[in-house]
């Protein structure tokens, strides 16, 4: 009986096994890829609700930030929360409001479903006094010890911020090792063992953490203390405020980063895990030598049946 398919040589063998390993070796390049798409892409696609009480500075300079990211923005009150508004959002937003007022107004109903959202995979992004509201006992939205102080700069003022260039957060690499940011009653933040924690920018002069990023269930919080979201001395924030300190730069892609890491990572893609706390390079790496060493033993295989 003719054979159907002639012995095969180590030729034919290895080139199956590097054409299998290549394989592999580019879906995990892409993988990689997409990830490091997504640290520079805008917010298409995304939808931001943004807390719509007073002042209307921050609000205004908040929601014009989201704008200029290319996010879908609505402008959302207590009843709207209380209502189911986050169900249809990726992150909700805080500006610098009165945390209190801000916990007040979500009445526990709202404050159950903030902590609902993002416990579910949402994203919080807190400004001033929107960085106090998941730190008053009345919302409570982190798992372990959260706490403010010293106070930094009372009242108005341009300071320096040094970045965590080596973030284990939103990948901040590239940024600038300093930025110039504008503090109005801005304090330090302080955690202790709280998940996913990472400090990603300090004051320079007192090296205590401004803004920090944790996760809390399947979600991403970030908070900040001074004010990012004003463009001192630049229309684009939709508000004169500030406009006399002469900012010598713009944080407006820096908060891009940050916003586009809350979005596009889990707790666990965050902390660089893939399966049951292996890393996910590994996962894709074991993947690709079980199917090249499949790959060879089932030619092998064949080969002996055809060669019998």
């Amino acid at each position: 009986m003719r054979r159907l398919f002639s012995k095969p040589s180590i030729r034919t063998i290895t080139v199956a096994f590097l054409l299998a390993a290549l394989f592999m070796s580019s879906v995990f390049t892409s993988h990689g890829a997409r990830r490091v798409e997504a640290q520079v892409q805008d917010l298409e696609g995304v939808r931001v609700a943004v807390w719509g009480s007073l002042p209307q500075d921050s609000t205004t300079a908040v929601h014009a930030l989201f704008e200029w990211m290319n996010a879908e923005v609505i402008t959302v009150y207590g009843e709207d929360v209380r209502d189911g508004a986050l169900d249809d959002v990726d992150i909700f937003a805080v500006p610098g409001v009165s945390e209190g007022g801000t916990s007040t107004a979500l009445l526990e109903e709202g404050r159950e479903a903030l902590r609902q959202f993002v416990r579910a995979g949402g994203s919080y992004f807190g400004i001033c006094g929107g960085s106090l509201v998941p730190l008053l006992a009345t919302v409570h939205l982190y798992e372990g010890t959260i706490t403010t102080g010293p106070r930094v700069e009372a009242s108005i003022a341009l300071r320096s911020m040094t970045v965590n260039q080596g973030s284990t957060g939103p990948d901040l690499s590239e940024e600038p090792a300093t930025y110039e940011v504008l503090l109005w009653s801005s304090w330090a933040i302080n955690a202790i063992n709280v998940p996913g924690y990472v400090a990603i920018a300090t004051y320079t002069d007192v090296d205590l953490p401004g803004m920090i990023a944790y996760t809390y269930g399947s979600g991403n919080v970030f908070l900040s203390s001074p004010h990012p979201e004003f463009e001192e001395g630049d229309a684009r924030d939709g508000v004169a405020t500030f406009d006399e300190y002469n900012d010598p730069d713009s944080e407006w892609d820096f908060l891009l980063k940050i916003a586009r890491w809350l979005v596009d990572t889990s707790p666990e893609e965050s902390t660089g895990s893939g399966i049951q706390g292996i890393p996910i390079e590994l996962v894709f790496l074991a993947i690709a030598t079980g199917v090249s060493i499949v790959t060879v033993v089932a030619l092998v295989i064949l080969w002996k049946r055809r060669s019998a």
